[in-house]
């Protein structure tokens, strides 16, 4: 039975992908370190779409709002479960919709997910970040997701 729920909660997930029109972005996190930049992460980057109605664009919208929750279910069902060594934060819900010319200027809701070092954030990117990143990346496609700049 864990596995219909298992099934239920994917095939959701993907209806949510495909309502949505989601894909994500990958950029390294990285700080200045003395006099050199390291890179010690990442920021996972999804986003999603929704139509405005009258095509009246409100960035915040209750619209905007439901976008960026479920982004977040899917944010919650791809990130490891279990403690590692990385550590997950989901920057919160900024009200605005992002714009990048590179997507002609398409009106997004983003969610950040961004995976850093457990107990020393400025570490440089190691193993398990890179696992993780690629375990996130597996699951997105499960469900559909693009990645895309």
């Amino acid at each position: 039975m864990a596995q219909e729920t298992d099934q239920e909660t994917i095939a959701h997930l993907q209806d949510l992908v495909r309502k949505h029109n989601v894909f994500y972005a990958v950029y390294q996190e990285r700080v200045l370190k003395e006099e050199s930049i390291e890179r010690v992460g990442f920021d996972l980057e999804l986003y999603g779409i929704h139509d405005h109605p009258q095509g009246i664009i409100n960035p915040g919208c209750d619209q905007c709002e439901t976008v960026y929750e479920d982004l977040k279910e899917i944010a919650g069902w791809i990130l490891p479960k279990e403690v590692r060594a990385s550590v997950y934060k989901i920057a919160p819900f900024d009200r605005a919709l992002h714009m990048p010319p590179s997507r002609q200027f398409r009106p997004e809701v983003e969610l950040q997910i961004r995976i850093l070092h457990r107990h020393d954030v400025e570490e440089p990117i190691d193993d398990c970040e890179r696992f993780c990143l690629k375990e996130m990346r597996g699951k997105l496609a499960e469900l559909g997701a693009r990645e895309g700049k």
